[in-house]
């Protein structure tokens, strides 16, 4: 579930800018639950409804874009969601589900080169210079990782765990042969500051251990909750816009629970 912060205002107040609405669930198929936002999917279900308030996103994810003084020659790095993983575009495309910060084009002194991960001619993903490439898994991991919804008992229906484990085994080869590992670019794409600062966020990374793919992130817990490795820090990136949790946006097969559940 999200961060929860202070409230910041009463049930019959206007929704305030950058704010999440807070509501509680009563006599649905999950009982009683506390949603926010109206992205929530388990906000969808039946039952009465009681408006607790609007909360504040933590301070540390500025609800405003801060302003920096080179921020002209900086532009937004996105993330987006594919059929297979994860995809990202400097500078950013519309069609993205997160703005994880601003990032240079060109270096200046001290700053941290980013090298691009590429599939296909896509960009699935950022490393620095030191990074390893991920190995492929074994076949025994790959079909514990394409029987494991068969395991999620309370996760949607059994019929949605089927489908999700057919899903997972037409890859299980693909992945074996090493096939769906990126390939590191030889020149840097992007540039991040060196070190923290007022107005800076820390840009995050880590590689799902069966499939290879990248999730860049703000946020610490967001890799774990969705199956992936530790997160390491790429770097530190200026805020570019509202930073929120991407675990309410489109599934994510190949990710614990199909990515819809945090587990922090």
């Amino acid at each position: 579930m999200p961060v929860i912060a202070p409230p910041t205002g009463l049930p019959r107040s206007p929704t305030y800018r950058g704010s999440t609405k807070l509501v509680r669930l009563d006599g649905g198929p999950n009982g009683t639950v506390i949603v926010a936002g109206a992205a929530d999917p388990v906000g969808a279900q039946p039952g009465g409804r009681r408006s607790l308030g609007w909360l504040q996103p933590p301070a540390r994810h500025p609800v405003e874009s801060t302003w920096s003084g080179s921020a002209w020659r900086r532009a937004p790095l996105s993330r987006r969601v594919t059929a297979e993983g994860h995809a990202y575009s400097w500078p950013g495309s519309e069609d993205a589900e997160l703005v994880l910060g601003r990032l240079s084009g060109r270096p200046l002194w001290g700053d941290v080169p980013l090298f691009p991960l590429l599939r296909g001619g896509a960009i699935v993903g950022l490393a620095r210079a030191d990074a390893e490439r991920p190995l492929p898994p074994t076949r025994a991991q790959a079909v514990r990782w394409a029987l494991a919804p068969l395991r999620w008992r309370r996760w949607r229906t059994a019929r949605a765990r089927v489908e999700l484990v057919r899903w997972r085994s037409a890859r299980v080869a693909p992945l074996v042969r090493g096939e769906c590992v990126p390939e590191r670019g030889r020149d840097p794409v992007v540039w991040a500051w060196p070190e923290h600062a007022p107005g800076r966020l820390p840009l995050l990374a880590a590689t799902h251990p069966v499939t290879g793919d990248c999730v860049l992130t703000l946020h610490e817990a967001e890799p774990g909750s969705w199956g992936y490795g530790l997160p390491i820090r790429l770097g530190w990136v200026d805020a570019a816009s509202p930073n929120r949790w991407g675990d309410f946006s489109r599934e994510r097969p190949w990710c614990w629970h199909a990515g819809r559940d945090v587990r922090v």
